[in-house]
């Protein structure tokens, strides 16, 4: 599956995400029309797209579904939404596009929906506490 490279950025469910200027290959753009999922993959530190190696980036990336891409003065702008986590088996770095093989990480349940609802009713109470203290805060929270 097609890798796209990402750094500093944190990803979100449905967000439209702007790549970098030169980021990907005219190759690899067009490989991009014609995917209906990528992967984001992110990077440890940023370099440069034709210094990029296996060990430039981390283990987990991000299945995401291709929404639409379009070409603007700055790059290209791509809106993708997130699907799931997937642990990176092996990447291709190659003239024709990063490439790698995944499988989809699990997610660990570590939290009962009752501690999760509990948890939820101490946050809120600590929030409504501290907007007493301002003039709207009541309102609000």
């Amino acid at each position: 599956m097609l890798v796209i490279p990402i750094y500093n950025t944190i990803i979100l469910p449905q967000i439209q995400y702007h790549l970098a200027p030169n980021l990907l290959s005219e190759t690899e753009i067009e490989r991009l029309k014609n995917e209906e999922h990528v992967i984001l993959l992110p990077l440890k530190e940023w370099k440069e797209r034709s210094e990029l190696a296996k060990e430039d980036f981390h283990s987990i990336g991000l299945v995401s579904e291709v929404k639409g891409i379009k070409k603007e003065e700055e790059g290209m702008v791509l809106s993708v939404e997130t699907k799931e986590r997937a642990d990176i088996l092996e990447l291709t770095v190659g003239e024709k596009g990063l490439d790698a093989a995944f499988c989809i990480r699990n997610e660990i349940v570590d939290i009962t929906e009752e501690e999760e609802s509990n948890q939820l009713a101490e946050i809120k109470a600590v929030l409504v506490e501290a907007a007493s203290r301002y003039q709207w805060g009541p309102w609000v929270a």
